[in-house]
């Protein structure tokens, strides 16, 4: 039985092809088709590098979450750290803040009934500023309530911080002794006017910045 005729290399080592036609080699001749390159499979480094990078916990970072709203639009992510509550909220266009933490007052947590089914809450804090308190929400994320805890430790640590440091500094400017000057608070030392007025005189020399002059204004002015 006679081979099937058909193209095979030419015995002669053309390179190209010759045609067999069943009983011997033709003069028939053609070009060798050019091997199409195989499609390259995408490998798993350039899948890695194409996938946003996964977020790196810092290590100063006190708490943090993800919101996950049910329509998925809008996700906030939110982080805390010893002297800030950072904030990025958005899906097509962030926008992200950062706020210190001895402004944030009167930190709450409330869960709707679609919420508590998720497993979800949200926190709703005070930022009291020198123009005026601004009310902020953390919505939808997971462990609002130790949210709420973190916030309000970190919170009230920071403002005792600033309050050394500032009754610190008054020591140091008016050239105090520290025994005498808890002695002074004991005796009536903590009257706002008189703490404003030393605060006022702690900014003029530079030993605050105008920013921790007008936080501490509006904590002594609430207490009046």
């Amino acid at each position: 039985m006679s081979t099937p005729p058909s193209w095979h290399p030419d015995p002669a080592g053309s390179g190209l092809l010759r045609w067999w036609d069943g009983a011997q080699w033709t003069e028939q001749l053609e070009q060798v088709p050019a091997a199409q390159p195989a499609k390259k499979a995408p490998s798993r480094r350039s899948h890695v590098e194409a996938t946003p990078a996964a977020v790196v916990t810092d290590p100063d970072t006190l708490w943090q979450a993800t919101g996950k709203p049910l329509t998925g639009v809008g996700v906030g992510r939110y982080r805390l750290t010893a002297k800030y509550l950072f904030f990025e909220k958005g899906t097509l266009h962030s926008r992200s803040q950062q706020v210190p933490i001895h402004e944030l007052y009167d930190v709450d947590a409330s869960q709707s009934f679609q919420q508590k089914a998720r497993g979800l809450g949200t926190i709703t804090l005070t930022v009291r500023r020198a123009a005026g308190d601004e009310r902020v929400s953390i919505e939808d994320v997971p462990d609002h309530r130790e949210g709420v805890r973190a916030i309000n430790a970190a919170a009230h640590a920071e403002r005792e911080r600033l309050q050394v440091r500032a009754s610190t500094s008054t020591v140091q400017y008016e050239g105090i002794h520290p025994a005498a000057a808890s002695a002074q608070a004991t005796a009536g030392g903590d009257d706002p006017i008189v703490l404003l007025e030393r605060l006022g005189k702690l900014r003029d020399a530079g030993v605050v910045t105008d920013e921790e002059f007008e936080a501490k204004k509006a904590e002594l002015l609430s207490r009046l």
